[in-house]
């Protein structure tokens, strides 16, 4: 049994709420010019035509709670096509203790309709270390939810949030500068956000993966993925609720669901967690009822799969429970992979998938690791492995008789 590697949380903070603002008040309290340790907005319903930038650290940014965050909500004014809110960085000195609560930032799509590459994020921070996002909803976005830029943004927790309807990603993160080439060399050579947790949160109808991108050090705990990378349109792809990016190092995923990933218009499936990155943990989640695989590995190395929790596992998915490639010379090799006490059951293909066999040039799946898991009722079978590498151990796994309990 191999030992949780949890990154420290950082501690809520409790700040006594200072009067309501008006809108106009509340734009200068979070600018540079701002003072006190509080900007409460009032509730209601704002329309923004201009973005509104965090200019100060040390600072609560909130709304006005009555019976739901929504009663206090920033939307996107028809035809503004910039952030809701930002820091507007890079920062030559990043920001500090910054906290987010109680706002709604409704990107209102039906109003903003067109194509999503002419609009900002709602919330984009670029330099803020030790931010804060609590009980916030980020809905209806033509672009991108939360944007999280990696030019200082350090020490992020984001708990007890909802993200909807996007027409791409509802959570986002990525270097600088234009990354849709990265192989995983470049890596290094790159700086991306560091510490980020995602607890408690909601998830629902992502056009794409309702996470994206590069992270260092990020923990998914207890948050629920339901129907994203439901509408692929703008990609036409397969993919995700969540994608863990080439870059991606050091995360854990706990006991989280991933749902009801639906076929989209266009043809493509949905599978629950999908991984390019190194360092990896899965415990305990429950992966279901995805029109694709349960989980899907591509260019990984040192994932680690386990279903402690007896309720849990990768089960009734309309691909395989658990998949394993190396599809592109230009991915790292996909290697050190252990499935240990996992479930993986009732799926549509196979519990556990790997074939290199089209791999030019060869380089199949090696250190790879099988054992003591439960992998009965899938239609194809418990195991499908072909072309595997060498160091591959296949044991101790049930084919019948065991299952969520």
């Amino acid at each position: 049994m191999r030992k949780l590697l949890l990154l420290s949380i950082a501690s809520l903070l409790s700040i006594p709420s200072a009067h309501a603002l008006s809108f106009n008040d509340f734009v200068n309290c979070v600018s540079a010019q701002g003072k006190g340790q509080v900007c409460q907005l009032d509730a209601g319903t704002y329309l923004v035509s201009q973005s509104i930038q965090i200019g100060r650290s040390n600072m609560t940014i909130e709304g006005t709670l009555h019976n739901s965050s929504r009663a206090t909500t920033l939307m996107r004014a028809p035809g503004f096509e910039g952030d809701l809110l930002s820091d507007f960085g890079p920062l030559p000195t990043p920001l500090k203790l910054i906290t987010i609560r109680d706002l709604t930032f409704d990107g209102d799509r039906a109003r903003n309709s067109a194509g999503y590459y002419f609009y900002n994020p709602e919330v984009a921070i670029f330099s803020i270390e030790q931010l804060q996002v609590l009980n916030s909803s980020f809905i209806n976005s033509p672009l991108i939810g939360l944007a999280l830029f990696g030019a200082g943004t350090a020490d992020v927790v984001i708990n007890q949030c909802y993200f909807g309807n996007p027409v791409i990603y509802g959570l986002w993160s990525d270097a600088l500068g234009d990354t849709s080439n990265f192989t995983y060399q470049d890596c290094s050579t790159n700086k991306f956000v560091h510490s980020v947790t995602v607890a408690n949160s909601k998830f629902e109808n992502a056009g794409e993966p309702a996470i994206l991108g590069n992270f260092i050090n990020l923990q998914l705990i207890q948050n629920v993925f339901t129907n994203n990378h439901s509408n692929s349109i703008p990609f036409d792809d397969d993919g995700g609720q969540i994608d863990l990016t080439v870059c991606s190092q050091n995360a854990l995923i706990l006991k989280n669901t991933f749902q009801d990933g639906s076929v989209s218009s266009n043809g493509h499936v949905a599978s629950g967690i999908e991984l390019h990155g190194t360092d990896i943990q899965i415990i305990d989640n429950t992966v279901k009822y995805n029109s694709g695989d349960g989980i899907g590995m591509d260019g990984v190395q040192h994932v680690y799969i386990a279903n402690w929790d007896q309720n849990t596992g990768s089960f009734g998915n309309g691909g395989s429970g658990i998949s394993i490639g190396h599809s592109s010379y230009s991915f790292r090799p996909t290697k050190w992979i252990a499935v240990e006490s996992a479930i993986s059951t009732g799926n549509a293909n196979w519990g556990i998938w790997s074939d290199t066999s089209n791999t030019t040039p060869d380089e199949p799946v090696s250190d790879l690791t099988i054992a003591d898991s439960c992998l009965s009722g899938n239609s194809w079978g418990p195991t499908f492995l072909i072309n595997p590498g060498s160091s591959v151990t296949v044991q101790n796994n049930q084919a019948s008789g065991c299952g969520p309990k």
